[in-house]
């Protein structure tokens, strides 16, 4: 095994793993935010750890208008992480059929997975501009998103190099030559044979060892495309989850409902008819008393 062949496996699996942490820590952050703000946000380089607290550059960022989207559909909107969290996830998958398959990989397979770590790796731009420009600041666990496109983006570069070159085996170990039998049975042991050939001329005759080389498989142009395909379908798969499983309140957002009455037991409902309207009857006589003009008094003569 030439360890060439598996390096982008190796370092996609790094990186899609600790993607794939942060995005889910991300993701968890933010809908205990959404509890009228009440949660803080775990803000470290190391996904989860540290205190949660809310006056930090996480919480800062989650409440910013550019970490989810559709929040004018659903309630709180879906977080941008859990398109990552799709993406890492899948990644992850890739990667490891690279190592499990190391040089039976095809060349098409490798340029797909190039192809894939695009994706977390141009998002991960966008955000560190966002970030720079419109925050002013830098989410701890949105760097270690961005830490691990890197990663990622570094093993699809392993991936695209190792398919434009052949992978040469390191030849196995042989056991050294058996010594020759005594070809006659009858004759003394410690009789010692003479070599016609001298040792020196046996080295010279000796035909240099030739590495073996793999030839690796091309593939079909159907792995990029199907690659493709299901990284679009994983990214917004676990968004879409998410959107499904969100109450909905559209009666209550584009149309205005009214309040309903809740029934009262039989002989309260009397009780409070009644001193409503007693109460009622004692306003108006009071109200009228102050608008009644005031009696003259006729003068006395």
């Amino acid at each position: 095994m030439n360890p060439r062949s598996v390096a982008p496996g190796i370092v996609g699996v790094v990186g899609s793993l600790l993607g794939a942490i942060a995005a889910a820590v991300s993701t968890h952050d933010y809908a205990q935010n959404l509890d009228r703000k009440l949660h803080g946000a775990h803000c470290s380089f190391i996904p989860g750890a540290g205190e949660a607290t809310t006056d930090n550059a996480c919480t800062a960022a989650m409440q910013s208008p550019y970490s989810a989207l559709l929040k004018d559909r659903y309630w709180g909107g879906i977080p941008i992480s859990l398109f990552g969290l799709g993406a890492f996830a899948f990644t992850f998958a890739v990667a490891l059929y690279l190592i499990l398959a190391r040089e039976s990989a095809p060349q098409r397979t490798r340029l797909a997975y190039f192809l894939l770590t695009l994706a977390p790796f141009g998002a991960s731009i966008v955000m560190f501009v966002i970030s720079a420009t419109k925050l002013g600041q830098f989410c701890k666990v949105c760097v270690a998103m961005y830490t691990a496109s890197v990663i990622l983006f570094v093993s699809g570069v392993l991936a695209l190099v190792s398919s434009r070159r052949p992978f040469a085996a390191v030849p196995p170990l042989t056991p050294p030559p058996k010594p020759p039998r005594n070809a006659d049975p009858s004759a003394p042991a410690d009789k010692t044979e003479v070599d016609s050939e001298p040792w020196h001329q046996k080295a010279e005759k000796k035909a240099p060892t030739e590495k073996t080389v793999h030839v690796m498989p091309v593939g079909s142009w159907a792995a990029p495309i199907g690659l493709l395909a299901a990284m679009g379908t994983a990214t917004a798969l676990p968004a879409a989850v998410y959107a499904a499983s969100l109450p909905s309140y559209d009666d209550r957002i584009l149309a205005c409902g009214k309040l309903e009455k809740p029934a009262a037991p039989e002989g309260v409902g009397r009780l409070r008819d009644r001193l409503l309207e007693r109460a009622t009857t004692k306003s108006l006589r009071r109200l009228g008393q102050r608008r009644s003009p005031p009696r003259i008094r006729p003068s006395p003569r």
